[in-house]
C-alpha cells in the first residue's frame, strides 16, 4: 500500500473462529435464551418485554466479541456473519424454550410436562415448532386493555422482537474485525496511543495530502494541545516489529452537552485507517512522544 491510503481488510476467517464460535452456539446461547423467555413469559409488566428483548440482544452482541478477536475473523462482512450466525440459533433456542413453556404451564396441571423435554423436542423438530406456534397465535396468550393480542398481532410482535434483538446485537459488538490486522505476524496490530495532542481537528486533508507527499511539516509544523484541554486530537500508531505495513488514525475528544445541561467529553475515532511509511512512522511517534 501506499503511504495516505486507506486500510482496507482483507477477509480472513480463522478455524479457531469456528470452534469458539461453535462452543457459545451449544453453552451460552441457549442458557441466555432460556433465561430470556423465562422473563417474558412471567414478566409482570407487559410493556417491559421490549427492554428486555434490547437487552438480550445487547448479551448476544458483546458474545462476537470473543469470536473476532481471537477467532481472528477480519473484515465486517465476516463479522456481520457471525452476527447472524449467533441470532439464527438464539432464536432457534429462543421460541423452543418459549413454547416449552407455553407447553409446561397449560398443561401441568393435567400431567406432568418437563421443559427439557418439550424444550429439546421443539429443537428437533422445527417444523413443529413453527405449527405450534401458529396455533397459539390464534388464539393469544396476552392482552393489551381489553384486546387480545393474537393471529398477525402476536406474529408481528415475534418479528418486531426478533428485528430488535438483532439491532441491539449489532450495536453492542465491538467492531473489532475493521481494525488492522497484520498478516506477517496473523495477529491484530497494536494500538500505541501517542501521549503528545493536536488541538482538536474535524478535518485530515491536510496531513493525508502530507503523508502522500512525504511532508511531514503538515504533523511537526502545528503547536501541541494544552495539556488540560478537554478538546483534542489525538494520534494513534498501529505497528509491530516484524510488520513493515504500519497505520495511522486520528481519534478525537470533545465535549457534547448532555441531558442534563452539562458538558460531557465523548472520545471516538474520527478518521480511517492510513498507511504510513516506516520513516513517517519513526517522525510522529517521535513528535507526538
Amino acid at each position: 500500500m501506499k503511504s495516505g491510503e486507506v486500510y482496507l481488510p482483507s477477509s480472513k476467517f480463522g478455524t479457531k473462529a469456528i470452534v469458539i464460535l461453535v462452543i457459545e452456539v451449544l453453552t451460552i446461547v441457549p442458557l441466555l435464551a432460556i433465561a430470556y423467555s423465562y422473563a417474558i413469559n412471567f414478566m409482570p409488566v407487559i410493556y417491559l418485554n421490549f427492554v428486555t428483548c434490547a437487552a438480550f440482544g445487547v448479551a448476544l452482541g458483546f458474545l462476537s466479541f470473543p469470536v473476532v478477536k481471537y477467532g481472528h475473523i477480519v473484515g465486517y462482512r465476516n463479522e456481520l456473519l457471525c452476527l447472524i450466525t449467533i441470532w439464527f440459533f438464539a432464536m432457534i433456542f429462543q421460541w423452543s424454550a418459549f413454547m416449552a413453556i407455553v407447553i409446561k404451564t397449560s398443561y401441568s396441571e393435567i400431567e406432568e410436562v418437563s421443559f427439557t423435554s418439550s424444550f429439546f423436542y421443539y429443537l428437533l423438530h422445527p417444523v413443529t415448532l413453527v405449527q405450534d406456534m401458529y396455533d397459539v397465535s390464534l388464539y393469544g396468550l396476552w392482552s393489551i386493555g381489553s384486546i387480545t393480542v393474537k393471529d398477525f398481532g402476536l406474529w408481528a410482535v415475534w418479528i418486531i422482537e426478533a428485528i430488535i434483538i438483532f439491532i441491539a446485537m449489532w450495536q453492542a459488538n465491538k467492531k473489532w474485525s475493521i481494525f488492522p490486522y497484520s498478516h506477517v505476524e496473523n495477529n491484530w496490530f497494536p494500538e500505541n496511543k501517542l501521549p503528545r495532542k493536536m488541538p482538536l481537528h474535524r478535518g485530515f486533508g491536510s496531513f493525508l495530502n502530507g503523508l502522500k507527499d512525504n511532508n511531514m511539516e503538515a504533523f511537526t509544523g502545528i503547536a501541541y494541545s494544552n495539556i488540560d484541554s478537554r478538546e483534542f486530537t489525538e494520534v494513534v500508531i498501529y505497528a509491530t516489529r516484524n510488520d513493515t505495513n504500519a497505520y495511522l488514525a486520528f481519534y478525537n475528544q470533545q465535549l457534547k452537552t448532555g441531558k442534563d445541561g452539562k458538558k460531557e467529553e465523548e472520545y471516538k475515532r474520527a478518521s480511517d485507517f492510513y498507511c504510513i511509511t516506516p520513516e513517517q512512522k519513526d517522525i510522529l511517534i517521535n513528535h507526538f512522544s
